[in-house]
């Protein structure tokens, strides 16, 4: 197969004009799942052809700024963008947290009604949270450096005073006077240190690049001010010169995103919560995931949930093939591809799944 070019998938910020394989990126980045087929379906229809209706109204402009605005403006974003919260601080499995206040974070987010450091602080308040980190060595230590973005180890002071607050004694820490356990999350993200590392991490995310440390010094001044600039700033971001190089190579698909990926794009939904934590631990368990990755592709494509048929009604082998590519792997099929697929399917009479198996299998697939 062959690898990415930088022209399939647009490499100039404010080009016109979608690819299969700019919409199937910015979903990854953004939303950590591919298209559904009917969401990629309007997203690539002809603008006033008779094939297919037009894209979502406010994105006819068909330009990557347009596709980001929309998707970041989502709650599918947002409930992403918890979700990796709920990861990055190991609220998962045993740990997940069930509560209403939490649940309804991503509502909030889109919805304008909550920014994203005072989600990270309700996260932080959580029982689960104080579940994962209990006692006030490990609380203060994970606060921190995880929160904070401060090596413990050189603010031995500082984590010694935040142990005596925790435990209910008036004291100042970080600079700010606190005496319960929520004084110390509070001190803690007020700090210019968590909009610094937050946004590191994000930009890190999203870029999958480290952010130049003076564009980060204004980002966490502009963040500081007000928290609800973040989604200002992921959009800048993926308009940026510096996206538009992403575009031009592969990222590697971590355990997370390839069983979201895997799901969507077999089986057209999202997996549930217990599927999800049983698929990733699975693989999470092992040096190399991929032979398991592999099972779990056959496994989904021989279960009755597979999305994959027959030819559509006076279809080809041929379109069967370019289905599968722009499907799975967001691009045409080159021409040795397209005749060496289209003469396994006819030997297969018009089963596709034996080549939607090669196409998951491949490293291709296993990035993006």
């Amino acid at each position: 197969m062959q690898s990415r070019d930088a022209s399939a998938v647009g490499d100039d910020p404010q080009a016109s004009g979608w690819t299969p394989g700019l919409v199937r990126t910015l979903h990854l980045d953004l939303l950590r799942r591919p298209p559904f087929e009917l969401q990629r379906a309007a997203l690539l229809a002809p603008l006033d052809g008779a094939d297919g209706a037009p894209p979502p109204e406010g994105l006819a402009s068909r330009t990557r700024p347009a596709l980001a605005a929309s998707l970041i403006a989502s709650v599918d974003f947002w409930r992403q963008w918890y979700e990796e919260q709920l990861y990055y601080f190991l609220l998962v499995d045993n740990f997940a947290p069930h509560a209403d206040g939490l649940r309804s974070i991503p509502d909030e987010l889109a919805a304008g009604s909550l920014h994203v450091r005072d989600a990270v602080h309700r996260i932080a308040l959580s029982a689960s949270f104080d579940q994962r980190n209990p006692g006030a060595d490990t609380f203060v230590t994970v606060v921190m450096e995880q929160i904070a973005g401060l090596a413990v180890e050189k603010h031995r002071r500082e984590l010694e005073i935040g142990k005596a607050i925790y435990d209910g004694k008036p004291g100042s820490f970080l600079g700010k006077a606190g005496s319960t356990q929520s004084d110390v999350v509070r001190s803690a993200i007020e700090q210019r240190s968590f909009a610094e590392s937050f946004l590191a991490r994000e930009h890190q995310r999203y870029l999958h690049a480290p952010p130049d440390r003076r564009e980060l010094n204004a980002w966490a001044a502009r963040f500081q001010d007000d928290p609800r600039v973040f989604g200002k700033l992921v959009q800048a971001w993926i308009e940026s010169g510096e996206y538009g190089a992403r575009l031009s190579r592969r990222e590697p698909m971590d355990n997370r995103l390839f069983v979201r990926a895997l799901i969507v794009d077999l089986c057209q939904r999202e997996p549930s919560a217990d599927e999800f934590s049983r698929m990733r631990s699975a693989l999470d368990g092992l040096s190399d995931p991929q032979p398991l990755r592999s099972v779990m592709a056959r496994l989904l494509l021989d279960s009755d949930e597979s999305s994959l048929g027959a030819p559509r009604p006076g279809g080809t082998s041929s379109d069967v093939v370019v289905e599968l590519f722009l499907r799975l792997l967001g691009r045409a099929p080159a021409a040795h591809e397209a005749e060496a697929f289209g003469a396994a399917l006819d030997a297969q009479q018009g089963s596709p799944r034996l080549l939607a198996y090669a196409l998951v299998t491949h490293p291709e697939y296993q990035s993006y």
